[in-house]
């Protein structure tokens, strides 16, 4: 979740790391294979959208008292839809919709109401409510550790449209004692496409990113839809700079096997401002997607991806301390599904290393080099000045 816009390329020494056992003789990848789980619900998500009637789903909520009450006096619309899917041996089965109505009053979004409808759209299963997060500036500017890739010798010509990573979900602890006893310390993973590097710059032309990933989250309070209440672990998606979504049914853990998927429908000659999104947790064989847009969420219209992200992100205050996240990404790009590491290794340098900065100008989290696995990861080393 993209919280403010680095302004600058934060290049510093990278951490050559023997934790992770992989080869790293400069060998080049053959092409990876993209998990069949998502690209059948990418399929299936696209079916099934096609054939949605919004004014039934619509008309199942809005027609039972809970929703009358959840919305009292206040204005709503329908923003978008998804589906949970359960995976059984590999074959995705949708087991409810979820509708993200946007709640506003007099002075602009208040938050979220998730309603969850059986697949046939006929019943309300339930009703969740989400906090609003906005867009706003604070002091986080060296908040990511990661990579941003690119595909040209000259930054902003080539698209790029899909990112794809694979990961551990990291377990967080408090930093010291009482750290995290009166806020949120919360440590995200995502994968995003962005047509700018760092996402641009607020108020410009351009300025946003699509993200998805899941977040690990320790604290007392409330934050980003999160009720942290000791320990969560959520996975999300955002087309910002509209505000965080939150699929409620993923049941994740710490320790899980998870994927992210943003693609973008310019790869098949169609609209790049749509979007597929697809969240996988292997270990618990659950799953999320969707189809969405800018036009959906945002008057921000992005333009052509030519940036994709393989991201860590410290959310909230003080950083959490966490276990080591080894990241596998590939990317899209010229038709072809690669691995960074082909980007990482190009004598033109396509990539952009980020590392976080602490209060005082030191590496709070750093991050690896891309071995020829396309693995790198992003290390934990200090949470003082965070």
């Amino acid at each position: 979740m993209q919280r403010t816009i680095l302004t600058m390329a934060v290049l510093l020494v990278l951490l050559l790391s023997p934790l992770i056992s992989v080869k790293a003789n400069g060998e080049t990848i053959g092409t990876p294979e993209q998990p069949s789980e998502a690209i059948t619900i990418r399929q299936a998500t696209a079916e099934a959208s096609s054939t949605f009637n919004a004014a039934e789903a619509i008309d199942t909520v809005t027609k039972d008292a809970v929703f009358g009450t959840a919305t009292n006096q206040l204005q709503w619309s329908l923003a978008n839809f998804g589906y949970d899917w359960q995976l059984d041996n590999g074959a995705p089965r949708i087991t409810d919709v979820e509708l993200f109505f946007l709640l506003s009053n007099q002075t602009g979004p208040v938050g979220w109401l998730v309603a969850t409808v059986t697949p046939n759209l006929e019943n309300l299963l339930s009703l969740s409510s989400e906090g609003a997060v906005y867009h706003y500036t604070v002091n986080f500017n060296y908040s990511w550790a990661g990579y941003e890739f690119y595909n040209s010798k000259i930054p902003g010509k080539t698209p790029i449209y899909e990112s794809t990573q694979s990961w551990t979900i990291p377990s967080v602890s408090q930093p010291w004692s009482g750290a995290c006893s009166s806020f949120v310390c919360d440590y995200s993973v995502w994968a995003g496409l962005t047509d700018q590097e760092g996402g641009g710059t607020s108020g410009q032309s351009g300025y946003g990113i699509v993200q998805a990933g899941f977040d690990s989250c320790i604290g007392s309070t409330y934050w980003v839809g999160l009720a942290c209440n000791g320990q969560s672990f959520d996975g999300w998606f955002e087309v910002f700079p509209a505000i965080t979504q939150f699929p409620i049914n993923f049941n994740a853990n710490s320790g899980d096997s998870v994927y992210s998927d943003v693609y973008s429908y310019g790869a098949q000659g169609s609209n790049y401002w749509d979007y597929s999104i697809v969240l996988l947790d292997y270990t618990a064989n659950t799953g999320y997607s969707t189809d969405t847009s800018f036009g959906n969420f945002s008057k921000t219209d992005m333009g052509v991806p030519y940036y994709a992200d393989a991201m860590t992100e410290q959310i909230g205050s003080p950083l959490p301390q966490f276990n080591r996240v080894n990241i596998t990404s590939d990317v899209l790009v010229n038709g072809t599904s690669e691995s960074v590491y082909n980007l990482f290794q190009s004598p033109y340098q396509y990539y952009i290393l980020n590392e976080e900065l602490n209060s005082t100008g030191s590496v709070a989290v750093g991050t690896t080099v891309v071995y020829s696995s396309g693995i790198f990861s992003t290390v934990w080393l200090t949470s003082q000045g965070t």
